[in-house]
């Protein structure tokens, strides 16, 4: 499974959108598709979604993140909400000061998104592969929606 060669590499950006796109609306109301599935898959899935549960600030995701060497390309939706919680559960100034405790907890989030910039994944372009990407033309919700109601009708 794609999502196994990502959680080994590190690349949990690209999982979460595996995660993501299988957990919309459109995916999740296939129950008969679903039931047809290998147990071993609906496990591999639902160990996804709890690396990436965002259940107590994405503590499982956290305590993964810890053990892993870098590379990484880390979820970069976990510190985009950090760094909102920060910015909003602190004040810009305590008794007229500039508060530094906040600025130093940003900065720490930053560094650890720096961390993760310092190596590189050392793949050789894959030139097919780019072509492919580049041409796709994601389908709007809406539009999947449709055909997964093609696919199993409503009863």
């Amino acid at each position: 499974m794609i999502g196994d060669a990502f959680l080994q590499i590190h690349n949990f950006q690209s999982l979460m959108g595996i995660v993501a796109g299988l957990n919309i609306a459109a995916c999740r109301r296939l129950k008969t598709s679903w039931s047809l599935l290998p147990p071993s898959v609906l496990q591999t899935l639902t160990k996804f979604e709890r690396i990436l549960s965002p259940q107590n600030s994405f503590k499982e995701y956290r305590s993964v993140m810890r053990d892993c060497v870098p590379p990484v390309l880390p979820y970069l939706g976990v510190y985009l909400s950090d760094l909102t919680a920060i910015d909003s559960g602190n004040p810009d100034f305590i008794r007229g000061l500039v508060n530094m405790e906040k600025h130093e907890l940003i900065f720490d989030v930053i560094e650890k998104i720096r961390f993760y910039q310092a190596d590189r994944f050392d793949f050789p372009p894959e030139p097919s592969l780019q072509h492919m990407l580049a041409e796709l033309c994601p389908l709007p919700e809406a539009d999947l929606y449709c055909l997964s109601l093609f696919r199993e009708p409503r009863k």
